[in-house]
């Protein structure tokens, strides 16, 4: 499946969006296409819960850490303890109603840790 991934990258990398558009066109796991991936020498990149910054313009940006998280996610992001899979992350988005990268921002300002990629990056 590696060679296959050419048609999604940029810049010669795999966004996580793309891999998880591969995920849904080829009907595979999450941690599969980013195990075919990584087999292909093939980084992830644009993390969309935004942990990997964002190469824009040939440097790397990290999304904005808001200064104040309003009081429902904040609430919400305690209840998950020290550290949430990515997998919860997504779906505790949707839960909120609130982007996954807003979400990410949010657990970054709050030292919540995410773990367990759903493509396996970490």
């Amino acid at each position: 499946m590696g060679s296959e991934l050419s048609g999604f990258l940029i810049e010669g990398r795999l966004p996580c969006l793309a891999a998880f558009r591969v995920k849904e066109t080829w009907r595979q796991s999450a941690r599969d296409v980013g195990d075919a991936a990584t087999e292909a020498g093939i980084k992830i990149s644009i993390c969309q819960l935004g942990l990997f910054g964002y190469e824009e313009f040939g440097e790397k940006r990290m999304p904005r850490v808001p200064i104040y998280v309003p009081e429902r996610i904040r609430d919400a992001l305690r209840k998950e303890g020290e550290s949430i899979t990515c997998a919860r992350a997504w779906a505790l988005a949707d839960e909120l109603a609130i982007s996954k990268c807003i979400l990410g921002s949010a657990l970054n300002a709050l030292d919540i840790q995410v773990v367990e990629c759903q493509l396996g990056c970490f």
